[in-house]
């Protein structure tokens, strides 16, 4: 386990839904961009569309104390779906299932249909790499693997558009662009599966990637100009590490200073503007707070995540 140096404290900022968000602005506008523009987690709405049924067992057989049927919440607008009372309870309760026996991990399962399906996954790769991730734990059918992807793509019938754009690109010029602009050239067999689902991801992974680069120099410049007492630890693809004196002042300043580099205007491939998200969690030591096992560990700034995620 890493522990700050003494007298110090740890802050680490995470782009929020990073590739996810990339992707709803490299797709034309459509309900996976509207569930970013309405606060809507996909991994909560995509788990109530595969496992509502699942879902409405488990209240029924008592023990949750929502009284709606969830079936009433699907053909709800996502921009009207907080409107609905009972809302906060059922994604909460979606949330939850993450603490479930594996095979009733539904916001997990959800986790990685959005993830899988968003790079072109087909239902046998599926079941392999939720296998794989889970350790053994979570054993999919080939047939529900298929139902899941199926429901997700009738769910965001964009994000195949958005795939078929790309094979047209990289057939015609074998280059694809980052969101910032910079080329990606692809001499490899287009006629790989493999090779394509590749050129899907390449796109959003690289542009989280250069959002994260920039964003740590301009801290260590940042650091370098000021003569602040800061130190650039770590870059993790979509997040990066710093360390400050601990007091309450320095914190507040790295968060809103660390914030500010993160959280990049960008601009999608029709000239769309959106800003990427993020949030922050500080803490004594690089790992992941719990009151008893890990009480300094790293801890959501929640009433600064909130305020980020309503902007």
């Amino acid at each position: 386990m890493y522990v700050s140096d003494e007298g110090k404290k740890f802050l680490q900022r995470d782009q929020a839904g990073a590739e996810a968000l990339i992707v709803a602005y490299l797709c034309r506008h459509g309900n996976f961009r509207d569930l970013f523009l309405n606060g809507i987690k996909p991994h909560i709405f995509v788990g109530l569309h595969l496992f509502w049924d699942r879902l409405q067992r488990k209240i029924d057989d008592g023990g949750h104390d929502i009284k709606c049927d969830i079936k009433e919440l699907l053909p709800i607008k996502i921009a009207d779906l907080k409107k609905h009372p009972w809302w906060k309870e059922v994604s909460t309760l979606i949330k939850d299932s993450d603490e479930w026996p594996a095979q009733e991990r539904y916001y997990y399962i959800a986790k990685q249909v959005c993830h899988s399906s968003n790079y072109g996954i087909k239902a046998g790769a599926f079941c392999l790499n939720t296998l794989i991730k889970s350790k053994g734990r979570i054993v999919l059918s080939k047939k529900d693997a298929e139902k899941f992807l199926e429901i997700y793509h009738g769910l965001f019938p964009e994000i195949r558009e958005w795939h078929r754009d790309t094979e047209r690109q990289l057939r015609e010029t074998r280059t694809l662009f980052t969101i910032q602009g910079f080329p990606l050239y692809f001499s490899g067999d287009l006629e790989n599966d493999r090779y394509l689902k590749e050129a899907f991801s390449s796109v959003p992974q690289s542009s989280v990637a250069i959002i994260t680069h920039t964003a740590y120099a301009a801290m260590q410049q940042f650091i370098e100009s000021t003569s602040v007492d800061w130190d650039m630890l770590n870059n993790c693809h979509d997040s990066f590490l710093a360390q400050f004196p601990d007091s309450a002042a320095e914190e507040q300043e790295a968060i809103k200073i660390s914030q500010g580099f993160l959280e990049q205007d960008l601009v999608s491939p029709r000239g769309e503007r959106f800003k990427m998200r993020s949030e922050v969690k500080t803490g004594w030591n690089w790992g992941s707070y719990h009151e008893i096992k890990n009480p300094r560990g790293l801890h959501e700034k929640e009433e600064i995540n909130k305020m980020v995620s309503k902007t």
